[in-house]
């Protein structure tokens, strides 16, 4: 397959707004729509201010090899339907993932992306025409919100590198393969990447970086903060720990006795 046009006019262009060190990733997106104080327990420790050692989970790490499982599988049958593979795992440079892109490699597994804003590795580009397009591969049998806002982050950073926008991205689940529009998802993402940017790019010099405490959520399953959050609601008392207790109840006890303490 010739390689497509646009592909020899690209460089990749990193860190212009951020640090390298501090370039946003996909994962941080979507996990900022669950937890905004995972975000900024994330700036704090990329940044040096923060210095924690991440406990160790079994479950965890079977869920991350069981994926990893799921993944290659996925690869294992493009291999014997007759796709040409690329493989840029040994890599965390966008622009190998370019040079396989002028190459023409039909699918380019674990792909380094970029932008000035963004980096991120996606699981897999299956090249769609003269273009690719994203897939990544997950356990979970029902797509999340988050799932589509990583996938969106990969678009926008191959529009950059290919320039074009992808059409479609792919999800692959142990029962089904979708496929989603770039388009009807656009607008969603743009909003909830700008409400990250402003959490940890101040827009004026000295504006404080936004207040957050560690509420427990969902996402504290299968988070890596969750030993050190844990730990600050337990020295704060949190309400959070009354037996049975629901996420309201907890709102409207905090709500209580602020009222009790600022009557005082």
């Amino acid at each position: 397959m010739e390689s497509g046009p646009e592909f020899e006019k690209r460089s990749v262009t990193l860190g212009s707004a951020l640090t390298p060190n501090l370039l946003l990733t996909p994962t941080q997106l979507s996990t900022h729509l669950a937890c905004a104080h995972y975000t900024q327990l994330e700036r704090k420790r990329r940044a040096g201010e923060l210095e924690i050692e991440f406990m160790p989970d079994l479950r965890l790490e079977a869920m991350r090899s069981r994926g990893e499982q799921h993944e290659r599988a996925y690869i294992e049958r493009l291999r014997l339907a007759g796709s040409s593979i690329v493989d840029l795992g040994e890599s965390r440079d966008p622009h190998a993932t370019l040079a396989a892109m002028r190459e023409g490699a039909q699918v380019i597994v674990q792909a380094p992306l970029g932008n000035e804003h963004l980096f991120g590795i996606a699981d897999v580009l299956l090249r769609v025409g003269e273009s690719y397009e994203p897939v990544d591969t997950k356990l979970a049998r029902e797509t999340r919100a988050g799932t589509i806002l990583q996938l969106c982050t990969y678009c926008e950073m191959l529009a950059a590198m290919q320039g074009a926008q992808p059409d479609r991205f792919h999800v692959v689940t142990p029962e089904k393969e979708e496929a989603y529009r770039t388009a009807d998802f656009a607008a969603y993402f743009r909003l909830i990447r700008c409400r990250l940017l402003a959490a940890v790019v101040p827009a004026h010099a000295g504006t404080p970086f936004p207040s957050t405490y560690p509420d427990p959520v969902p996402h504290c399953d299968i988070c890596n903060y969750w030993k050190h959050c844990d730990d600050q609601r337990r020295r704060d008392d949190h309400p959070s720990l009354i037996a049975d207790i629901r996420t309201a109840h907890t709102r409207e006890f905090q709500r209580q006795e602020a009222s009790f303490r600022t009557s005082q």
